[in-house]
């Protein structure tokens, strides 16, 4: 009797080890659902950074543009003021715009948009300029100031209206 519930007792315990090593754990849902919100939040903030960013780079080249008024000429002034106020064909229709990548891939886009060939002038930098442009129901010039603001000194984009031609330009 002696041996048989030694038996019984060791046939318990190896079936109390067995089930204890098969159970798999389980991952709480609370746990999945932290590190969503986590992975989120993270987004949200290099969103708002990106924002603030961009309206940095706006603000360094409104300081660029006014350093550079000091030393034009009256007609260079006036040729300015014509730049900035002047629409021209194509940049005036309503669209919905929205691109981050390489600076040349979205002047090209608009370009096609406008109804304009594009053209690249100069050596292509190692390292492009990078813009995130996003214009909704806006006119479509608003994305091309964008990418002006964006790219500063690093390419030059000049509209040709009557030759329906737009050429990034590279420094």
């Amino acid at each position: 009797m002696k041996a048989h519930s030694k038996l019984l007792v060791l046939a318990i315990a190896s079936l109390l080890a067995t089930g204890c090593a098969t159970t798999q754990p389980v991952e709480p849902d609370g746990l999945l659902e932290e590190q969503r919100r986590a992975e989120n939040e993270a987004w949200e903030q290099l969103r708002m950074i990106s924002v603030e960013a961009r309206d940095e780079l706006r603000l360094l080249a409104k300081a660029q543009q006014s350093l550079s008024a000091d030393s034009m000429t009256p007609e260079q002034h006036a040729q300015k003021s014509f730049q900035s106020t002047y629409v021209p064909e194509g940049f005036k229709d309503v669209v919905s715009f929205r691109h981050i990548g390489p600076a040349t891939r979205a002047a090209e886009a608009l370009a096609k948009i406008a109804g304009y060939e594009f053209e690249t002038y100069g050596v292509r930098p190692a390292h492009e300029p990078v813009v995130s442009i996003e214009v909704t129901a806006r006119p479509l010039i608003e994305a091309l100031h964008e990418l002006g603001m964006q790219t500063g000194d690093a390419i030059h984009v000049e509209v040709f209206e009557a030759s329906k031609l737009m050429r990034v330009i590279y420094r």
